[in-house]
């Protein structure tokens, strides 16, 4: 015989307990084995778990440190942990206005109706063989106790279930069992009456049902059934419901889906069966929850001083001229050559993030002739003004200032590569970059608060 605590016993952790269990019967002819000990060493307390939170341009990503493998870690958005609103050790794209979240390692909790006027009044007990509840479990998971309205005493069969498909009339099913929990349960009813129908029996009032322990072992994340078979016994369920009856979660952990009443015979949606006030848990410990702050990762900004754009700090960066990308512009600083808006992406702890959009008016910047500097463009081979395939040099004297950039520009205008702080050396420096069309191009090179422009012929031939 197995006996659970109608109202739970507050179990400290890491403590010793006995229990005494004392049966005592007027017939009795041996009233000395009417007593059982045992005792328990409770499990040591879990520790609340370090965790982070990111809100990268709105969206949140959550983070355990150091994640156990085989933990459950739970998220909440308020201090009463009544909201869950994800699970795992780094669940994102979460949308939330909160600045602080609570995480903890496991869950334990009450799930579904807390009794059966919870969801509406009306229904009674049957004699039920076959008839089924849906669930969905997102991982593994006990479903520990439930409280069960009987209107007359037997035994019930629940069994957890992988679900096959009905028959082609709706009237068998076929499923692949996976645990069977059998319970002999007295009359919960103040007033037992044995069902003589299909129709079964009223509910009584002062029927205040009783905790079972179910046990029903969930391991491994999917939809399943738990099917109810009685012998005498009769078991209360709900009807004429208002639909939408399903789903009924907490979702994001465990939730009831639905039952096995078919189309043909009414709308699922209109019933619920057996299980209220139920206790689940997912992982084997389970410890304080702790108070984790939201980090917003900054947006980059930008300042333009002179003839430079310089970006905030940041381990990555990439231009853009009116919501384009400008090739090659990835670096803190660049020299803006078109009025145009401008703004800056930049990768700030792994968020990649937009400063805002600004109106940069260019003030027009001198164009000097390229023999001021002695400047030379030419390709590997040493052909002047051509560049071939992928690589060519550059070489330039009397530079005052301490920035050199270079910009391609192609024939229609566009800016196709860029790069910033050539060496200020006479002799020349290889510059790489990406295959171009072949065609007509300008080279400009930035300096002595200057420009210098070199028309060259790139060919990949």
């Amino acid at each position: 015989m197995n006996y659970t605590f109608q109202n739970p016993i507050n179990i400290e952790a890491n403590e010793t307990y006995s229990f005494t269990a004392t049966v005592n019967l007027t017939s009795d002819q041996q009233t000395a084995n009417n007593t059982i000990n045992a005792t328990i060493v409770s499990a040591a307390e879990a520790l609340a778990p370090q965790a982070t939170a990111k809100n990268c341009n709105g969206s949140i990503s959550l983070e355990v440190i150091s994640p156990s493998s085989t933990a459950n870690y739970v998220w909440y958005d308020s201090t009463d942990l009544q909201n869950l609103i994800a699970v795992g050790a780094n669940p994102n794209g979460i949308t939330s206005a909160k600045n602080k979240f609570y995480v903890r390692q496991g869950y334990q909790s009450i799930v579904g109706p807390s009794s059966n006027t919870s969801l509406g009044t009306s229904g009674g007990y049957n004699n039920f063989s076959g008839n089924f509840v849906k669930i969905n479990a997102t991982g593994p998971l006990t479903i520990e106790t439930t409280k069960l309205y009987t209107g007359y005493p037997g035994k019930v069969d629940f069994i957890l279930a992988s679900f096959g498909s009905f028959s082609s009339n709706g009237t068998n099913y076929t499923y692949s069992p996976l645990q069977t929990t059998t319970l002999n349960v007295p009359a919960s009813s103040p007033s037992p009456i044995a069902a003589s129908s299909s129709e079964g029996t009223p509910y009584v009032e002062g029927d205040t049902g009783r905790i079972y322990a179910l046990n029903l072992k969930i391991t491994q994340a999917g939809e399943y059934i738990i099917i109810i078979k009685c012998d005498s016994a009769t078991v209360f369920r709900n009807k004429d419901l208002k639909d939408p009856t399903y789903p009924i979660g907490p979702n994001k952990i465990f939730s009831y889906t639905g039952n096995s009443v078919q189309t043909a015979s009414g709308n699922f949606q209109n019933y619920f069966y057996f299980f209220y006030n139920t206790q689940i848990k997912a992982g084997t410990d389970l410890s304080d929850a702790r108070e984790v702050i939201v980090k917003t990762i900054d947006k980059p900004s930008f300042n333009f001083t002179d003839t430079t754009l310089k970006a905030s700090t940041a381990p990555s960066y990439q231009w853009y001229l009116n919501d384009e990308a400008i090739m090659g512009a990835t670096n803190q600083n660049y020299p803006p050559s078109t009025n145009g808006m401008y703004k800056v992406s930049a990768l700030i702890d792994n968020c990649p993030s937009f400063s805002e959009s600004k109106l940069i008016m260019v003030t027009a910047i001198e164009e000097a002739p390229v023999k001021e500097i002695s400047l030379r463009i030419s390709s590997v081979d040493y052909i002047e003004n051509m560049i071939k395939g992928s690589s060519f040099y550059v070489q330039f004297s009397n530079i005052q200032t301490a920035s050199i950039s270079l910009d391609i520009i192609n024939s229609m205008g566009n800016n196709v590569f860029h790069k910033e702080n050539l060496i200020n050396q006479r002799s020349p420096q290889q510059i790489n970059i990406n295959n171009l069309t072949t065609g007509i191009y300008f080279v400009k090179i930035y300096a002595n608060k200057k420009v210098y422009i070199q028309r060259v012929f790139i060919t990949n031939n």
